[in-house]
């Protein structure tokens, strides 16, 4: 990306008035080229997309291509390309237009196109991809793509590419891709296992089971917590966390468990973090049936990743890896809680509350068990029909039969237990996941640490105020 540096940037003067400046608004990745957290980059283009409100009218054409051309040009010719060093950063569009002199890198181009697209009505995906010359084993590039097919928003019609790092449209030569799917406000999906939208893994969990617990929602438009609102909340919330059980399947099967470490303390505190504040917003006496059904059923949407997905995902783990904990990431509103606090609000109306809640959730470093073929994680449909209080390790496991790892005895550490496989060699073929090689053995294991945390508790709250039970007026 050479031709990308010390370029000329033109006068951005008259686009000072259409971006606030506001405080430089940025999220670190952590350290290490590595490292990428795509449901962090989406989640910035959501959170902040408003920034560009006034901006993206000037930038939009009469056609989509002239469109695509004129976002990319801003990009590229008003604000500086620079690769970010060992900490990643993760800019707002305001932040990026901040620091338009110093350089952002393409993880910030990405917001700031995203937050563009969105705010224009215009269905795009992030795309991350594998670069053969780069680090070919991981994902180190970002950009977005627009399909031209804008009606369903398929890619087979073609696309056209905005990356502000690079001064031409066409799209970086890659070995591998993923993308994903951002769609008009308020809705958007994640490419993951069982995303809702765009082109993730069919027959998951969640895609079998959505429409069942959409139709529980009811009532169309009004002032209420309407059916619109619900659904664009627990669509927002659950790709969020589908993202992150995709990142712990791909860290893995690219040895990155610090990624794989990152994205199971993230999906935990995520998933309990909402389920508490749509609780607490639930316990108020709303006025009207329509939120107050609305707010049950998302209610028992997020309670079941927060405990049964969780508990799943602990088993997992013990099973198949060896854990020690390195201390603990606190997870709440940054606005209320302030620095030190890992962001878990990303603007859905179930979870905006009056309280400062937070929950402080183990950071455990994972290792794989020496002698072991590890399948991936997946939300079976054992776990969809499965409280906690009867969870039967042994059948669980055994519907966990796409082996993605394979573990000789000079790997890993620890004692190996239940799940064990037999050390075959055999591999889960990615072209072909209707046809696992391997099943490995269901022996019933003993819960260790991580299945215990999670059926004794795993995170605690801390509340500033006590909260408060009174009478809601709909908004």
């Amino acid at each position: 990306m050479s031709n990308s540096l010390f370029r000329n940037l033109k006068n951005g003067a008259k686009y000072n008035a259409l971006i606030p400046h506001s405080s430089c608004e940025r999220v670190s990745l952590g350290k290490g080229n590595t490292f990428f957290s795509m449901e962090m980059i989406v989640q910035q283009a959501l959170q902040h997309h408003e920034q560009v409100a006034k901006l993206a009218p000037v930038l939009q054409s009469d056609t989509l291509e002239k469109t695509c051309h004129s976002i990319h040009d801003f990009l590229y010719w008003h604000l500086q390309y620079k690769a970010d060093g060992e900490a990643q950063l993760l800019r707002s569009p305001a932040c990026s237009w901040q620091q338009r002199y110093d350089g952002i890198d393409c993880k910030s181009y990405s917001v700031f196109a995203s937050a563009i697209l969105l705010q224009q009505g215009i269905k795009h995906y992030i795309r991350k991809i594998k670069q053969p010359l780069h680090n070919p084993q991981n994902y180190t590039h970002v950009y977005v793509v627009v399909p031209i097919d804008q009606a369903s928003g398929n890619l087979k019609a073609g696309h056209y590419t905005i990356d502000g790092t690079l001064q031409q449209t066409t799209e970086p030569f890659y070995t591998e891709k993923k993308d994903n799917f951002m769609d008009k406000l308020p809705h958007f999906g994640l490419n993951a296992p069982g995303g809702l939208s765009g082109e993730g893994e069919e027959n998951s969990w969640l895609d079998n089971n959505w429409e069942s617990i959409k139709s529980k929602l009811s009532c169309w438009g009004g002032s209420a917590y309407d059916w619109n609102r619900a659904e664009a909340d627990m669509k927002g919330i659950l790709n969020i966390l589908h993202g992150h059980l995709e990142n712990i399947n791909t860290s893995l099967a690219s040895d990155n468990m610090q990624a794989l470490a990152t994205s199971v303390n993230r999906f935990i505190g995520i998933a309990a973090w909402n389920a508490s504040l749509v609780g607490t917003k639930r316990s108020h006496s709303w006025s009207s049936d329509c939120t107050k059904n609305n707010l049950k059923i998302t209610h028992e949407a997020y309670n079941f990743y927060r405990y049964e997905v969780t508990n799943a995902l602990m088993i997992y783990l013990d099973t198949y890896f060896t854990g020690i904990q390195n201390g603990s990431v606190v997870y709440g509103r940054v606005s209320r809680s302030g620095e030190g606090v890992q962001e878990a609000y990303t603007g859905e109306w179930a979870t905006w509350e009056d309280q400062d809640i937070v929950f402080d959730i183990p950071f455990v470093k994972y290792t794989p068990k020496p002698n072991i073929n590890i399948p991936a994680f997946e939300i079976t449909p054992y776990v969809g029909q499965t409280n906690t209080s009867n969870f039967d390790v042994g059948t669980f496991l055994q519907g966990l039969s796409n082996i993605i790892k394979t573990i000789g005895g000079s790997s890993g550490g620890g004692s190996t237990g239940s799940g064990t496989g037999t050390g075959s060699g055999f591999e889960y073929d990615n072209n072909n996941p209707d046809n696992p090689t391997y099943k490995p053995s269901t022996n019933k294991a003993v819960l260790g640490w991580g299945a215990a945390l999670v059926l004794g508790g795993i995170a605690f709250t801390k509340m500033k105020d006590k909260p408060k039970v009174k009478p809601k007026t709909e908004k």
